[in-house]
């Protein structure tokens, strides 16, 4: 057992020990100064990276909005056809509705022209008949 306690005493020897002491310090102190943080941490990194998504966030907002153009574009067109189908339907229902009013007001017409035809005639008739009973009150 002497030789152990020499082996734990040679460890433990007055020379050695501030010697690792100082060793240990010196792993210490290395471990202090090691930089718990990125090398770049304090540089401006993160506003080139904020840029960098800025850059990023502005060019797919302008993607979006070239889209969303598109997409309205593409909507005002088929909102365009189907007014004009619109426009056109209501234009055949207003052509279609002056000429049925156009055949009534012919219709009409003609039946005025007859109305017209048979008074004339019984017009004439009732002269024919007034100027025998005038020509036979001037004779007899």
């Amino acid at each position: 057992m002497g030789s152990a306690r020499k082996r734990l005493n040679t460890s433990s020897d007055p020379i050695q020990e501030p010697i690792q002491e100082k060793e240990l310090a010196k792993q210490e102190v290395a471990k202090q100064e090691e930089p718990a943080l990125p090398p770049d941490f304090f540089d401006n990194s993160s506003l080139n990276n904020s840029s960098t998504k800025d850059s990023t966030t502005m060019e797919i907002d302008e993607q979006e909005w070239i889209n969303f153009q598109k997409e309205i574009s593409k909507e005002t067109q088929v909102s365009n056809k189907i007014a004009n189908a619109d426009d056109e339907e209501l234009q055949r229902d207003r052509d279609e509705m002056q000429e049925r009013e156009q055949e009534f007001c012919l219709a009409r017409l003609e039946k005025l022209k007859e109305v017209a035809k048979r008074v004339k005639e019984i017009r004439d008739n009732n002269m024919k008949s007034e100027k025998k009973s005038t020509k036979n009150f001037v004779i007899n």
